[in-house]
Protein backbone atom coordinates (compact mmCIF):
# COMPACT_ATOMS: atom_id res chain seq x y z
CA UNK A 1 0.00 0.00 0.00
CA UNK A 2 1.79 3.62 -1.21
CA UNK A 3 1.38 6.45 1.03
CA UNK A 4 -1.79 7.82 -0.87
CA UNK A 5 -3.33 4.55 -0.44
CA UNK A 6 -2.47 4.54 3.19
CA UNK A 7 -3.97 7.81 4.07
CA UNK A 8 -6.84 6.73 2.14
CA UNK A 9 -7.70 4.05 4.17
CA UNK A 10 -6.61 5.27 7.27
CA UNK A 11 -9.34 8.31 6.88
CA UNK A 12 -11.82 6.27 6.20
CA UNK A 13 -11.53 3.60 8.70
CA UNK A 14 -13.60 3.67 12.48
CA UNK A 15 -11.92 4.80 15.28
CA UNK A 16 -11.52 7.54 17.68
CA UNK A 17 -8.27 9.78 16.36
CA UNK A 18 -6.60 13.10 17.58
CA UNK A 19 -8.33 14.91 15.35
CA UNK A 20 -11.85 14.38 16.95
CA UNK A 21 -10.52 14.99 20.41
CA UNK A 22 -9.31 18.38 19.32
CA UNK A 23 -12.63 18.96 18.55
CA UNK A 24 -13.96 17.95 21.53
CA UNK A 25 -11.27 20.03 22.88
CA UNK A 26 -12.07 22.98 20.92
CA UNK A 27 -15.77 23.00 21.31
CA UNK A 28 -16.40 21.76 17.52
CA UNK A 29 -15.43 25.02 16.51
CA UNK A 30 -14.39 24.67 12.68
CA UNK A 31 -11.10 25.33 11.73
CA UNK A 32 -9.87 26.65 8.08
CA UNK A 33 -7.37 26.36 6.52
CA UNK A 34 -4.78 28.97 7.20
CA UNK A 35 -1.27 29.56 5.33
CA UNK A 36 0.46 28.02 8.16
CA UNK A 37 -1.34 24.80 7.91
CA UNK A 38 -1.08 25.12 3.81
CA UNK A 39 2.77 25.67 4.29
CA UNK A 40 2.82 22.68 6.90
CA UNK A 41 0.89 20.40 4.14
CA UNK A 42 3.79 21.02 1.57
CA UNK A 43 6.54 21.23 3.68
CA UNK A 44 5.33 17.55 5.04
CA UNK A 45 5.63 16.12 1.57
CA UNK A 46 8.49 17.66 0.32
CA UNK A 47 10.49 16.93 3.39
CA UNK A 48 9.46 13.18 3.43
CA UNK A 49 8.21 11.88 0.10
CA UNK A 50 8.72 14.85 -2.94
CA UNK A 51 8.91 12.15 -5.82
CA UNK A 52 4.52 12.18 -4.71
CA UNK A 53 4.45 15.95 -5.35
CA UNK A 54 2.43 15.70 -8.67
CA UNK A 55 0.33 13.38 -7.40
CA UNK A 56 -0.55 15.72 -4.29
CA UNK A 57 -0.48 18.67 -5.56
CA UNK A 58 -1.09 21.47 -8.25
CA UNK A 59 -0.32 24.28 -8.54
CA UNK A 60 -2.13 27.17 -9.52
CA UNK A 61 -4.39 30.24 -8.51
CA UNK A 62 -5.43 29.98 -4.78
CA UNK A 63 -8.19 32.47 -4.17
CA UNK A 64 -8.54 33.59 -0.80
CA UNK A 65 -11.90 34.51 1.35
CA UNK A 66 -14.79 32.75 2.33
CA UNK A 67 -16.53 32.19 -0.83
CA UNK A 68 -13.15 30.14 -1.73
CA UNK A 69 -14.08 28.29 1.66
CA UNK A 70 -16.97 27.89 0.59
CA UNK A 71 -16.33 26.02 -2.93
CA UNK A 72 -13.68 24.22 -1.35
CA UNK A 73 -16.80 22.36 0.76
CA UNK A 74 -19.02 22.16 -1.88
CA UNK A 75 -16.38 19.76 -3.96
CA UNK A 76 -15.92 18.18 -0.79
CA UNK A 77 -19.40 17.56 -0.56
CA UNK A 78 -20.27 16.26 -3.88
CA UNK A 79 -22.21 19.61 -4.31
CA UNK A 80 -23.02 20.90 -8.23
CA UNK A 81 -22.45 24.70 -8.05
CA UNK A 82 -24.89 25.63 -11.15
CA UNK A 83 -27.83 23.20 -9.50
CA UNK A 84 -27.21 24.55 -5.62
CA UNK A 85 -30.88 24.86 -4.44
CA UNK A 86 -31.81 27.37 -2.04
CA UNK A 87 -31.84 25.30 1.03
CA UNK A 88 -28.46 24.40 0.31
CA UNK A 89 -27.15 28.03 -0.51
CA UNK A 90 -28.50 29.23 2.76
CA UNK A 91 -26.76 25.69 4.65
CA UNK A 92 -23.57 26.66 3.14
CA UNK A 93 -23.94 30.27 3.07
CA UNK A 94 -24.95 31.19 6.51
CA UNK A 95 -22.23 33.88 7.35
CA UNK A 96 -21.30 35.09 3.49
CA UNK A 97 -23.03 38.21 2.53
CA UNK A 98 -25.80 37.82 5.24
CA UNK A 99 -27.15 40.78 3.88
CA UNK A 100 -27.57 40.06 0.32
CA UNK A 101 -30.65 37.46 -0.94
CA UNK A 102 -29.96 34.18 -2.13
CA UNK A 103 -29.83 34.97 -5.52
CA UNK A 104 -26.60 37.10 -4.70
CA UNK A 105 -24.80 35.13 -2.51
CA UNK A 106 -24.85 31.94 -5.66
CA UNK A 107 -23.39 34.31 -7.87
CA UNK A 108 -20.85 35.55 -5.83
CA UNK A 109 -20.10 32.00 -5.30
CA UNK A 110 -20.20 31.58 -9.20
CA UNK A 111 -17.57 34.11 -10.03
CA UNK A 112 -15.43 31.20 -8.80
CA UNK A 113 -16.53 28.83 -11.46
CA UNK A 114 -12.71 28.30 -12.13
CA UNK A 115 -11.79 27.49 -8.88
CA UNK A 116 -14.24 25.28 -8.64
CA UNK A 117 -13.78 23.06 -11.55
CA UNK A 118 -9.81 23.55 -10.91
CA UNK A 119 -10.53 21.26 -7.99
CA UNK A 120 -12.96 19.20 -8.92
CA UNK A 121 -10.68 18.19 -12.21
CA UNK A 122 -7.29 17.35 -10.46
CA UNK A 123 -9.30 14.32 -8.92
CA UNK A 124 -9.02 15.48 -5.24
CA UNK A 125 -5.15 17.13 -5.52
CA UNK A 126 -4.89 20.16 -3.38
CA UNK A 127 -4.55 23.42 -5.32
CA UNK A 128 -1.80 25.25 -3.89
CA UNK A 129 0.12 28.75 -5.29
CA UNK A 130 3.15 28.75 -6.57
CA UNK A 131 4.80 31.26 -4.26
CA UNK A 132 3.70 28.64 -0.82
CA UNK A 133 5.88 26.20 -3.07
CA UNK A 134 8.98 28.31 -3.82
CA UNK A 135 8.23 29.28 0.05
CA UNK A 136 8.95 25.47 1.16
CA UNK A 137 11.32 24.47 -1.16
CA UNK A 138 13.94 27.64 -0.13
CA UNK A 139 13.30 27.02 3.43
CA UNK A 140 14.24 23.01 2.73
CA UNK A 141 17.15 23.93 0.48
CA UNK A 142 18.91 25.10 4.02
CA UNK A 143 17.82 22.46 6.37
CA UNK A 144 19.51 19.66 7.07
CA UNK A 145 16.30 17.15 7.84
CA UNK A 146 17.88 13.37 6.80
CA UNK A 147 18.76 12.48 10.50
CA UNK A 148 14.64 12.81 10.77
CA UNK A 149 13.67 11.14 7.11
CA UNK A 150 16.69 8.31 6.28
CA UNK A 151 15.38 5.18 6.58
CA UNK A 152 11.85 6.01 8.22
CA UNK A 153 8.42 4.70 7.48
CA UNK A 154 6.16 7.57 6.59
CA UNK A 155 2.53 7.67 7.42
CA UNK A 156 2.60 5.06 9.94
CA UNK A 157 -1.19 4.19 10.35
CA UNK A 158 -1.72 2.67 13.90
CA UNK A 159 -4.66 0.71 15.91
CA UNK A 160 -5.00 0.58 19.40
CA UNK A 161 -7.59 0.47 22.22
CA UNK A 162 -7.96 3.07 25.14
CA UNK A 163 -10.64 3.44 27.92
CA UNK A 164 -12.47 0.87 26.14
CA UNK A 165 -12.55 2.42 23.16
CA UNK A 166 -11.04 1.54 19.42
CA UNK A 167 -8.72 4.18 18.46
CA UNK A 168 -6.24 5.03 15.57
CA UNK A 169 -3.28 7.60 14.92
CA UNK A 170 -1.38 8.25 11.62
CA UNK A 171 2.46 9.40 12.42
CA UNK A 172 4.49 11.36 9.85
CA UNK A 173 7.74 9.86 10.65
CA UNK A 174 9.01 6.28 12.51
CA UNK A 175 12.31 5.49 12.60
CA UNK A 176 14.55 4.84 15.65
CA UNK A 177 12.23 7.71 17.73
CA UNK A 178 8.95 8.74 16.21
CA UNK A 179 8.99 12.70 15.15
CA UNK A 180 6.11 14.89 13.94
CA UNK A 181 6.71 18.05 11.28
CA UNK A 182 4.86 21.41 12.22
CA UNK A 183 5.66 24.47 9.98
CA UNK A 184 5.01 27.41 11.60
CA UNK A 185 4.32 30.98 9.97
CA UNK A 186 5.68 32.81 13.40
CA UNK A 187 9.14 32.89 15.03
CA UNK A 188 10.29 29.49 16.92
CA UNK A 189 10.26 32.22 20.03
CA UNK A 190 6.52 31.90 19.75
CA UNK A 191 6.09 28.05 18.70
CA UNK A 192 6.17 26.91 22.48
CA UNK A 193 2.80 28.50 23.19
CA UNK A 194 1.53 26.77 20.23
CA UNK A 195 1.85 23.58 22.22
CA UNK A 196 -1.11 24.49 24.17
CA UNK A 197 -3.46 26.44 21.43
CA UNK A 198 -3.40 23.63 19.44
CA UNK A 199 -3.51 21.14 21.66
CA UNK A 200 -0.01 19.25 20.52
CA UNK A 201 0.96 18.12 24.19
CA UNK A 202 -2.21 16.04 23.50
CA UNK A 203 -1.72 14.90 20.04
CA UNK A 204 1.99 13.60 21.66
CA UNK A 205 0.61 11.42 24.26
CA UNK A 206 -1.84 9.84 21.51
CA UNK A 207 0.61 9.10 19.14
CA UNK A 208 2.92 7.73 21.67
CA UNK A 209 0.41 5.44 23.05
CA UNK A 210 -0.09 4.55 19.59
CA UNK A 211 3.85 3.66 18.90
CA UNK A 212 3.79 1.59 21.95
CA UNK A 213 1.50 -0.56 21.35
CA UNK A 214 3.93 -1.68 17.59
CA UNK A 215 7.15 -0.43 18.48
CA UNK A 216 7.28 -0.64 22.87
CA UNK A 217 11.18 0.21 22.55
CA UNK A 218 10.99 3.61 19.99
CA UNK A 219 10.60 7.01 21.89
CA UNK A 220 9.55 10.32 20.82
CA UNK A 221 12.14 11.94 18.89
CA UNK A 222 10.39 15.49 18.99
CA UNK A 223 8.26 17.52 16.74
CA UNK A 224 10.67 18.56 14.31
CA UNK A 225 9.09 22.24 13.77
CA UNK A 226 10.27 24.54 10.32
CA UNK A 227 9.74 27.95 11.07
CA UNK A 228 8.85 29.15 6.89
CA UNK A 229 9.19 32.67 7.22
CA UNK A 230 12.04 33.44 9.21
CA UNK A 231 15.40 32.68 8.99
CA UNK A 232 15.75 30.54 12.09
CA UNK A 233 17.01 26.81 11.61
CA UNK A 234 14.51 24.04 12.27
CA UNK A 235 14.60 22.90 15.80
CA UNK A 236 13.25 19.75 17.61
CA UNK A 237 11.20 20.46 20.59
CA UNK A 238 10.36 17.81 23.21
CA UNK A 239 8.77 17.90 27.06
CA UNK A 240 7.18 15.04 28.92
CA UNK A 241 4.34 13.38 26.67
CA UNK A 242 3.28 12.28 30.26
CA UNK A 243 1.82 15.20 31.88
CA UNK A 244 -0.84 15.35 29.44
CA UNK A 245 -2.29 12.02 30.24
CA UNK A 246 -4.69 13.71 32.64
CA UNK A 247 -5.76 15.75 29.64
CA UNK A 248 -6.21 12.93 26.95
CA UNK A 249 -8.46 11.11 30.02
CA UNK A 250 -10.56 13.94 30.48
CA UNK A 251 -11.29 14.26 26.28
CA UNK A 252 -11.84 10.81 25.96
CA UNK A 253 -14.41 11.03 28.68
CA UNK A 254 -16.06 13.99 27.03
CA UNK A 255 -15.57 12.36 23.79
CA UNK A 256 -18.09 9.48 24.92
CA UNK A 257 -20.57 11.94 26.65
CA UNK A 258 -21.24 13.89 23.12
CA UNK A 259 -21.35 10.20 21.32
CA UNK A 260 -24.04 8.81 23.57
CA UNK A 261 -26.17 12.26 23.91
CA UNK A 262 -25.66 12.63 20.41
CA UNK A 263 -24.36 16.38 20.88
CA UNK A 264 -22.31 17.73 18.90
CA UNK A 265 -21.57 21.02 19.70
CA UNK A 266 -19.73 22.72 23.38
CA UNK A 267 -20.98 20.73 26.49
CA UNK A 268 -21.38 24.18 28.26
CA UNK A 269 -24.64 24.94 26.18
CA UNK A 270 -26.16 21.83 27.03
CA UNK A 271 -29.27 22.54 28.50
CA UNK A 272 -28.32 26.12 29.17
CA UNK A 273 -31.02 28.20 29.02
CA UNK A 274 -28.83 31.45 30.22
CA UNK A 275 -24.96 31.25 29.54
CA UNK A 276 -23.32 33.41 32.91
CA UNK A 277 -20.05 35.17 31.44
CA UNK A 278 -17.46 35.69 33.59
CA UNK A 279 -14.23 37.31 33.30
CA UNK A 280 -12.87 33.35 33.29
CA UNK A 281 -15.06 32.17 31.17
CA UNK A 282 -14.81 35.31 28.72
CA UNK A 283 -13.10 33.54 25.22
CA UNK A 284 -14.22 29.83 25.76
CA UNK A 285 -14.72 28.41 22.50
CA UNK A 286 -17.83 27.38 21.13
Amino acid sequence: MNIIEKTQEYRKSPGLNQSKLNQVRTGFKKVNVNDGMKLGNILEVEMCYPELFDDLFVIGKVPKGKGADIIKELVEDGVSLDEMTDEQIKEYCVDFHEGRSIDSRHNELLKLRQYYEDLTGNSGKTLVDKKSVDIVRKKLATTDHRFITEGAIFQEWIKFEFMGERCKALLDVVNYEWFDIKSTTKSLLDWPSSVDQFGYDVQGYWYDMAVKTVYPDIQFGGYYVVPVLTNEPAKLFKWDLQEAESKVIDLVNLYKWHRDNNVWYSKELHDNEIINLTKTNWGYRI
